[in-house]
């Protein structure tokens, strides 16, 4: 080492090896070289002599020049070479030359070195299948060079008893690994060892004491060195007791003890190696128990959670691989009683892989385990709501990747099931009832069931109330709440719902902070839910708050998002509505080209398309009376037209689109094909929003009357009066907290009433529409008439949500029609003289 100090490069001479090494390599030089000179001579150099030369020479002792004047002119130090056979060794080790470096070597130097490093690194193991696993890692070994080496390390290292019988012991065993062969020569080891009784006490308290040792040290500094060591001595320990055939809770304690170690340390070094080592140790725990062992489900236990810890550290697709393929290994080997444990880390395991390369047979496999682990535990396990959410949140993502509305029905029940036993607050409660919201909004956009919306109702109110005001979840559950109050009001248009929808969501993006990732997507939704409102009451203050929150969903929704392309369709609608309120024809402009910029840009099935161009049809109408451009006329003709492209019975918005393609019908002077959709867009109940059916019958009778048109005003009277009943009938639940459903509809009514009194026309329409306006007035204020029979009304209810839920079914037509016809006679009896 003082020479290392001094003189750095030597560490390229020495080659890191031993001494024995180093003389072992220069003894083949000087022997290859000898063919080359008459004579040659060595200097043997010492440290502190060469030192006082470089003192005496005013030299740098590290320059290697120096050292080769100094070999050359000390004839003191140097000797003949080869030595005589009885002459001291030249290595100084005050052996014969003979008996130490001139026995003879046929293998090369580097190869002896090479060698010889082999041989001291596996002296060094110290158990059984170490051992065993090297000789097999390496046959070189077992050849005629190793033996060569071997005999002259043992000559070397025969002044320390302990070496030398170290080196005698690795002789007789290679020796007989190359008689018999490597397995058998263990094999025959193992036994005697085991046969040996006197060595048994000793070989495990030396492995016992080891592990005591290596604990306090660990204990002292957990660093991951001394973490290491206590895994290498309970290792040591565990393969001991295997190896003395201890008994069975000796063996398992030490494969415990080796599982726990392994833990300790890979918490320090993150190691997937460190999480698979604890892991297989606790197998072997496993291993040692008996099937009927009262400790086997405990043990099982903490070896799935092992499988965990495991499948955290499993960064590369390799070592995920490795954990499902254990965990599955595990499952199939296991007695019944004791695959449940295993089932739920599968699952993870198997979902992260999903989410890595997006097999769905990775997703069918995760859901097979959480239904088999739901089956296996029953109700009554305390984990049962997290793995009833887990495989809610499964099937839903099936649903949507396969359009499977089966697993989109069984993860409806099995999150209903869940969530009934749930009486508590708790982050799984949270999640399962969120999950179950969710699913049930997902399955009414599917299948349009009102049910369904009401129920996603209930959940996320659920949700609010499980969780606290301070509460990190609540701006998530006010944001679900808030989206489905929306949704709901786009279903039935109560107006109640939307403004519940937008406080909800303002309260949500209230408690949100500015850097929060999820901000531009609850700003969305409080834009659409402002933008609705506008819509349905423009005000110039409602105009500006829909605005301003549109601007800032433009300033921080991420580029390429289907949200974005909704934006540019929110502007279209609003300034076409503030053209309304201020008659700007700059909004109108702006409207226009905002709404073309939106239909190039959305997609063919959003659902927010036929709004649109409902709105952009209408901005061009306003345009061309406004200005008389002919082409505004052509293109809102166009886009009306885009109405009867379309599944009728799937397009809610498909009477509105109707009603401006039959009024840009009217001003092209095409009378009798508007009449014609005027017709469609007003007589067909079943289908589509009534508020935009009975709409187009006002329009209808208006214009109707307005040409001298007697049998299509009163034809379209008709239309809206049932519309107007079907409207009052649905909404009557509300009772006289919903009078502000009706201002519109009764100020829509006042209007076509006094249009038609002012008309030329004289006829029965006149007294329909003074109906209907007495209808809704009367709804407004609660005041609907009470049927004879108390359960008619609830029947036609129902049967006015199942005629809507199935878009127009013949046999819903016709029981609601009868329904309505019992309620007029019901009605007209109990209130003689009075128009129903």
């Amino acid at each position: 080492m003082r020479v290392r100090r001094l003189w750095p490069e030597f560490d390229a001479e020495w080659a890191g090896g031993d001494f024995s090494s180093y003389c072992l390599r220069h003894e083949g030089i000087l022997r290859d070289l000898t063919p080359l000179a008459e004579r040659f001579a060595i200097a043997r150099v010492t440290v502190d002599a060469y030192l006082s030369w470089c003192d005496s020479e005013e030299l740098v002792p590290w320059v290697e020049d120096h050292l080769t004047r100094y070999a050359a002119e000390a004839e003191s130090i140097s000797i003949d070479w080869p030595p005589r056979a009885e002459a001291p060794c030249w290595c100084g080790s005050d052996r014969r030359y003979a008996d130490c470096c001139g026995i003879p070597i046929s293998v090369t130097p580097l190869r002896a070195q090479w060698l010889s490093g082999l041989i001291h690194e596996f002296t060094a193991k110290q158990t059984w299948h170490a051992t065993r696993a090297f000789v097999l890692r390496h046959p070189e070994l077992l050849e005629d060079a190793a033996a060569e080496v071997l005999t002259r390390l043992r000559v070397r290292y025969a002044h320390n008893s302990a070496s030398a019988d170290t080196l005698d012991g690795v002789r007789r065993l290679l020796d007989r690994c190359r008689e018999a062969g490597t397995e058998v020569a263990f094999d025959e080891q193992l036994k005697w060892k085991v046969a040996d009784t006197e060595e048994v006490p000793e070989l495990l308290g030396r492995a016992v004491r080891e592990v005591e040792h290596a604990q306090r040290l660990a204990e002292a500094s957990p660093t991951e060195d001394t973490l290491g060591a206590v895994v290498s001595a309970w290792q040591r320990q565990a393969e001991t007791a295997d190896l003395l055939g201890r008994p069975v809770g000796e063996r398992s304690t030490s494969w415990l003890g080796l599982a726990v170690a392994c833990v300790r340390r890979g918490a320090v070094t993150n190691s997937f190696e460190d999480a698979v080592a604890a892991t297989e140790a606790m197998g072997r725990v496993i291993e040692q128990l008996s099937p009927d062992s009262p400790e086997r489900l405990g043990r099982t236990t903490e070896h799935a959670q092992l499988y965990r810890f495991m499948r955290l550290r499993a960064e590369t697709d390799e070592s995920l691989d490795r954990v499902v393929d254990a965990l599955r290994q595990d499952l199939d080997a296991c007695p019944e009683p004791f695959k449940a444990p295993y089932l739920a880390p599968l699952a993870e395991a198997l979902q992260d892989r999903f989410e890595r390369w997006g097999s769905l047979t990775d997703l069918d496999r995760q859901i097979e385990s959480y239904q088999t682990l739901l089956r296996l535990n029953g109700p009554e396990d305390e984990l049962h709501l997290l793995h009833a959410n887990r495989l809610g949140l499964a099937l839903r993502q099936r649903s949507l990747l396969r359009s499977n509305l089966h697993d989109l029905d069984e993860a409806v029940h099995v999150l209903e099931a869940a969530s009934r036993r749930s009486t508590r607050a708790s982050t799984e409660a949270l999640g399962l009832v969120t999950n179950l919201g969710l699913c049930l909004r997902l399955r009414y956009e599917h299948m349009g069931r009102t049910s369904d919306l009401n129920n996603a109702v209930s959940a996320h109110r659920n949700v609010l109330a499980l969780c606290s005001e301070d509460s990190e979840y609540r701006p998530y559950g006010l944001n679900n709440l808030g989206v489905v109050h929306s949704t709901r009001y786009r279903r039935l248009g109560d107006i109640a719902d939307l403004e519940r929808s937008i406080q909800l969501l303002r309260e949500s993006v209230a408690r949100t902070s500015e850097g929060d990732p999820v901000l531009w997507e609850r700003l969305h939704n409080l834009a659409g839910a402002l933008v609705a409102q506008a819509i349905e009451r423009p005000t110039e203050k409602s105009l500006a708050s829909a605005l301003d929150t549109v601007h800032r969903v433009a300033a921080c929704a991420p580029s390429g998002t289907v949200h974005r392309f909704l934006i540019p369709g929110w502007q279209s609608s609003l300034l076409s509505r503030r053209y309304l309120l201020r008659g700007q024809i700059s909004d109108l402009d702006s409207a226009i080209t905002f709404g073309e910029q939106a239909l190039s840009v959305l997609p063919a099935g959003a659902g927010e398309r036929g709004r649109l161009v409902d709105d952009l049809g209408h901005s061009l109408l306003a345009r061309f009376e406004r200005q008389g451009v002919r082409t505004d006329l052509e293109r809102a003709l166009e886009l009306f037209e885009f109405a009867l492209a379309v599944p009728r019975a799937r397009w809610p918005g498909l009477p509105a689109q109707l009603r401006g393609l039959a009024r840009a019908l009217t001003l092209a002077e095409q009378n009798e094909r508007a009449t014609e959709i005027y017709r469609l867009a007003s007589s067909d109940p079943e289908r589509g929003d009534l508020r935009s059916r009975f709409a187009a019958a006002c329009d209808w009778a208006v214009r109707a009357a307005a040409n001298g048109d007697g049998e299509h005003t009163a034809e379209a009277a008709r239309h809206a009066s049932v519309s107007a009943r079907r409207i009052t009938q649905i909404w009557s639940e509300g009772g006289t907290e919903s009078a502000h459903k009706f201002g519109h509809l009764i100020q829509m009514a006042a209007t076509v009433r006094e249009a038609l009194a002012g008309s030329l026309y004289e006829g029965p329409a006149i007294g329909e529409f003074a109906a209907v306006h007495a209808l809704f007035s009367d709804a407004g204020r609660g005041g609907l008439p009470a049927a004879a029979d108390p359960g008619l009304s609830e029947r036609l209810r129902q049967l006015e949500r199942s005629s809507l839920d199935s878009a127009g079914s013949a046999n819903a037509s016709a029981a609601l029609r009868a329904a309505w016809a019992a309620l007029d006679r019901a009605s007209v009896t109990a209130s003689p003289g009075k128009e129903s």
